[in-house]
């Protein structure tokens, strides 16, 4: 409605300019039919032109050769002033320069529980000096995730239009899938396929975060430690710390865990614990973690750089759910402090990703 109204008024305001400009015309082309009806009639002589009808001042001459003076250029420039009627793709890009497109609320869902609030976005026009420059009837693209494959997000569509308010409301539906990556956000004009004006929405286009976080009830830890020297040395004590801290009680390690193992497929490792443990527990956590390189002295303290191959298995199945690589970077006073907290920081770190990625 919003859009309608101003292509009405812009409309409306070159056919007034339109008719201004045929009545200038007019005129311009009347005064050179008075000349030639002029130049047509015959002199008259002397006797006849008596002092109240003689016209000779300097002053009147003159403004009557003004008047009359080169009237096919008078016509050929009225004529350029003659407005183009702008298209509504030239209408529809000089609205998308004042609009903004703005997140007021992005939600976090639960996967299996869907969203507890909605997804909100406001319509303004910067062109406006006011509280209240809200855009009515504004249609926006909104493009979200609807399935997952491993790392790999489908995406869907939805087209929706702003309220009186400027608001437009968008929930998702409930998903079996966590997630950890952005929906879409960009204007849109179904009627149109110019480049000119999709090249604009695409440049208007906005990344909102769209997490659904899963819920870990329990688990088995297969994750090996490495010193400097590339040697496994344990367990990973400060993972199992880090979902202990999430309230995750029901974890520790496999029962199948020996540094012999470390390497061997994944599915020789479920298969070894899941004949003594069964689906009793929920994911089976395998994986490394080791040193980028040796710590090393820098201008504020020690700097430890550690890196986790970490893998997930669902034990009631044994499907492989989970694959990722991560780093982390920490400076402590000493060696012991640098290691400790890159440790902690990386256990952080992979249980969040877990979160968002089982």
């Amino acid at each position: 409605m919003y859009i309608n109204n101003k292509i009405f008024c812009m409309k409306l305001k070159c056919v007034i300019s339109l008719c201004i400009i045929l009545i200038l015309i007019s005129c311009v082309s009347t005064v050179k039919d008075n000349q030639r009806e002029a130049e047509l009639l015959p002199p008259q002589s002397e006797q006849e032109i008596t002092n109240d009808t003689e016209i000779s001042s300097d002053e009147e001459s003159e403004e009557l050769n003004l008047e009359i003076e080169n009237p096919e250029e008078d016509i050929e420039e009225t004529e350029e002033l003659i407005a183009v009627e702008p298209s509504e793709e030239e209408i529809y890009l000089a609205l998308l320069d004042n609009i903004k497109i703005t997140v007021i609320n992005s939600p976090e869902g639960k996967k299996s529980q869907g969203f507890n609030d909605r997804f909100l976005f406001s319509v303004t026009d910067t062109s406006i000096a006011s509280d209240s420059n809200y855009v009515e009837d504004f249609k926006i693209k909104i493009t979200y995730p609807v399935a997952k494959k491993g790392n790999e997000y489908t995406f869907d569509s939805v087209i929706s239009a702003s309220n009186a308010d400027g608001k437009v409301y968008f929930t998702p539906p409930i998903f079996d899938f966590s997630a950890n990556t952005n929906l879409f956000v960009m204007p849109y004009n179904l009627e149109t396929q110019d480049e000119k004006v999709l090249e604009k929405e695409e440049s208007m286009k906005i990344a909102v975060p769209f997490k659904i976080k899963t819920s870990i009830s329990s688990a088995v830890l297969f994750i090996w430690e490495y010193n400097e020297l590339n040697k496994p040395t344990g367990n990973s004590y400060e993972l199992i710390s880090a979902l202990r801290a999430k309230k995750i009680y029901n974890v520790g390690n496999a029962p199948v865990n020996e540094s012999s193992d470390i390497g061997k497929p994944t599915d020789y490792i479920y298969k070894e614990n899941y004949e003594i443990i069964g689906s009793s527990y929920q994911y089976l956590i395998g994986g490394t973690i080791k040193f980028v390189d040796r710590v090393t002295k820098v201008d504020d303290g020690y700097k430890a750089h550690l890196i986790a191959d970490i893998y997930a298995i669902e034990m009631k199945n044994g499907n492989k759910v989970y694959e990722n690589v991560i780093e982390n970077i920490e400076v402590g006073t000493n060696w012991n402090n640098a290691v400790s907290k890159c440790k902690d920081s990386l256990a952080e770190k992979i249980i969040e990703d877990l979160f968002y990625s089982l």
